[in-house]
């Protein structure tokens, strides 16, 4: 294997716009410097298994500093990445942010907020912990957001005045607790959403389902929802399911009301409730 070379890549500063790394043979660390080249627009990296079944030995970290540039594409796949710095805002050109599956720790950085332009973002699979930054419910372009399979805790925000062109949200597999937010289900554009295995809690009013005329598919299994109602009709039906099947589960969780399934057309797949109840498919 051969060691990256700080001086390869300066040589090719002034023109490079594109720079795609994967399946090499490379090792020691990768330059900084190449983050600030003044034309770059791309940058791919991941790291796959060697023939010998080993990892590749290229240490990747993102600068801290003096970072800024015409980024518009960020994908980085490296388990040894683990930190995302307070300077990932200063790229205000970025539309797609995939840093999934890099061993990211510590809290998610405010400054992702500040990528005005970001249509893209999949932060999945990975160690980040403490609360989402709530500066990410502001972005007005992003189409979609994966926080999935992290370590994440508190509460998702009680009110949000960004998203218009959100269509796919994927929170599952955290600790996140509180309500199951009512502004989720006025989202113009929303199409998925999983927020299933948390610890979300309290009721779920169905009624609010029928607001979203373009929502496919709802993921709330394994959380610890109590009960699902309506706020304007205690015998309310599920809106428009097409595969209307409840399956019911027994486990220490209690669900206090269950909901109808009748009048199906809306919804191409919904998973209920905490680890009691599912709507599946037939």
């Amino acid at each position: 294997m051969s060691s990256v070379v700080l001086t390869s890549f300066r040589n090719m500063s002034s023109y490079i716009t594109t720079l795609i790394i994967e399946e090499n043979g490379l090792q020691g660390k990768f330059p900084e410097d190449v983050f600030r080249f003044p034309y770059l627009q791309k940058f791919h990296f991941a790291i796959f298994l060697l023939e010998s079944g080993q990892e590749q030995e290229l240490e990747l970290k993102f600068p801290k500093t003096n970072w800024s540039g015409p980024l518009k594409s960020l994908q980085v796949s490296s388990p040894y990445l683990q930190e995302l710095p307070d300077s990932i805002g200063n790229l205000r050109s970025l539309e797609i942010l995939d840093l999934s599956h890099s061993n990211l720790r510590w809290p998610t950085p405010v400054s992702l907020g500040n990528l005005t332009q970001l249509e893209y973002l999949d932060l999945s699979h990975n160690n980040l912990s403490g609360p989402i930054p709530w500066s990410v419910f502001n972005l007005t372009q992003v189409q979609f957001l994966d926080f999935s399979k992290n370590k994440l805790e508190g509460s998702l925000p009680s009110q949000v005045s960004g998203l218009p062109q959100l269509s796919i949200l994927l929170f599952d597999h955290n600790f996140l607790s509180g309500r199951v937010p009512t502004w989720l289900f006025s989202l113009p554009s929303l199409v998925k959403l999983r927020l299933n295995n948390n610890k979300l809690n309290g009721n779920f009013e169905l009624d609010k389902l029928s607001e979203r005329s373009k929502l496919e598919q709802l993921s709330l299994s394994d959380n610890a929802l109590s009960s699902f109602t309506s706020a304007s009709n205690a015998n309310y039906s599920l809106p428009n399911l097409p595969w209307p099947a409840l399956q019911q589960r027994t486990n220490s969780n209690k669900l206090v009301k269950r909901p109808a399934a009748a009048n199906c057309t809306i919804l191409a797949a919904i998973l209920f409730c905490s680890k009691e109840m599912e709507l599946v498919q037939l």
